[in-house]
């Protein structure tokens, strides 16, 4: 199942993997790299864009941390999250959210 989230132990949008300290926020593409490291995900291929890339790696942690996927997904962590994208994550779990 997931990671168990431990952000009281650790400050800001951090929580720990592993012997890893890993960002909930992912907003950009050496952030994304981080994590792919973490998750031994594959690098960047030179003609892909931030966005598909953000992408790929959201869909591979998506069956080993579902939310952190759609941390990836949303470049921002849970907490901020926008009823929209609560939604999107509601709709991508299998539930019909009109």
């Amino acid at each position: 199942m997931g990671t168990v989230r431990k952000a009281y132990l650790i400050p800001y949008n951090l929580y720990t993997k592993g012997d890893e300290t890993m960002p909930m926020d992912f907003p950009d593409l050496e952030s994304l790299k981080r994590a792919a490291g973490i998750w031994k995900f594959r690098e960047i291929k030179d003609e892909e864009t931030e966005d598909h890339y953000r992408n790929a790696l959201a869909d591979f942690v998506a069956d080993k941390d579902f939310i952190e996927s759609q941390e990836i997904r949303n470049k921002v962590g849970w907490d901020r999250w926008s009823e929209e994208q609560e939604k999107d994550l509601l709709r991508r779990s299998g539930l019909f959210i009109p």
